[in-house]
């Protein structure tokens, strides 16, 4: 069939072939469009892969990050206990720190004080080695106490009218010769009792030896006048070995100390000695104590022992016999 020509479009056969061309060029058209489309398509598939890569990419970056916030976590965590831990060693090395202070202070105050008396000693010992040369005095080696050093140990006695007027003195080991007896009287049972700790036993002997030193044993009680005679060597004896075996927390020196911060003087005033009586657990409801009450532990309030040698037994209780502080402060206890 021979195509219409210019002219014969309007003829059927025309009208074919005009149609079909149009159809031919929507059909490549289309095949150009499909064509964009699959390019299109295409790079859409490059671009997801691309961002899945990327996606995977970040969630591990995310993932090693979150590992490594962890691990700092658990640092900082760490950090934090180690912190508290060094406050609270630093906190009890403060505490430390402080009760060293305190007791270097006490330490200080009693070496003061027994420097001091051992310059006294040191003077009277100077004493008695010239009443040794001259003859007034005569020197025997202390052999008689058993389980001491005879080497160390040496009593003296005065020639007087009774010949007993004897004291005792231990020699150090820098050659220093000390004062512990005005009467040789021998201070090692008590001492024994508080090295065991042994409190109520070593109150009893506390007051046992007092008696001794005044010559009150058979009669069993302390009067004023036996205070005043009292040895200060005896006492000075009595309080280093209370304080010595309670680690400062018992002995005369301290309960003197703490009758003369309330402003206790030789002269006696009530209301300043019933406040000492309530400082060292003397008193109870504005009452003195009786001896049974008294409490023979180191939970014992400072200063509460001894107390056997503080009562007259005459019905006032513990306290009661407060001649004896005008003789501590007069010996400097």
């Amino acid at each position: 069939m021979s195509k219409a020509g210019a002219g014969d479009w309007k003829t059927p056969l025309g009208y074919y072939e005009r149609a079909i061309a149009e159809l031919e060029r929507t059909r490549e058209q289309f095949q150009a469009e499909i064509q964009i489309l699959k390019e299109l398509q295409a790079s859409q598939e490059g671009l997801k892969a691309e961002f899945q890569t990327e996606i995977q990419t970040l969630k591990s970056e995310i993932q090693n990050s979150k590992q490594a916030l962890e691990a700092t976590k658990a640092e900082l965590q760490a950090t934090k206990a180690e912190l508290q831990n060094t406050n609270k060693r630093f906190d009890n090395l403060a505490k430390e720190v402080t009760k060293a202070q305190t007791i270097a202070e006490y330490a200080y105050v009693k070496s003061n004080e027994a420097e001091t008396t051992a310059n006294r000693a040191n003077s009277e010992i100077e004493s008695v080695k010239a009443n040794i040369e001259n003859g007034t005095i005569i020197a025997h080696k202390a052999i008689m106490l058993q389980g001491k050093d005879d080497q160390h140990w040496m009593r003296f006695c005065k020639l007087d009218s009774v010949n007993n007027h004897c004291f005792q003195v231990w020699k150090s080991n820098d050659d220093t010769w000390h004062k512990i007896s005005g009467l040789g009287v021998d201070y090692r049972k008590l001492e024994q009792l508080l090295a065991a700790g042994n409190w109520r036993e070593a109150d009893e002997e506390t007051f046992n030896k007092m008696l001794e030193v005044a010559g009150r044993e058979k009669e069993g009680c302390l009067r004023n006048e036996d205070i005043d005679k009292f040895f200060c060597e005896d006492l000075h004896t009595i309080d280093q070995l209370w304080v010595k075996y309670s680690n400062g927390h018992f002995g005369l020196s301290v309960q003197n100390h703490i009758y003369k911060n309330l402003g206790g003087t030789i002269k006696y005033d009530s209301k300043i000695w019933q406040d000492f009586g309530d400082r060292v657990g003397w008193r109870a409801n504005n009452q003195s104590l009786w001896y049974r009450y008294v409490n023979f532990s180191t939970a014992a309030p400072s200063g509460h022992l001894p107390a056997r040698i503080w009562d007259d037994w005459g019905g006032g209780g513990v306290g009661s016999f407060y001649s004896l502080a005008s003789k501590l402060l007069s010996c400097n206890i």
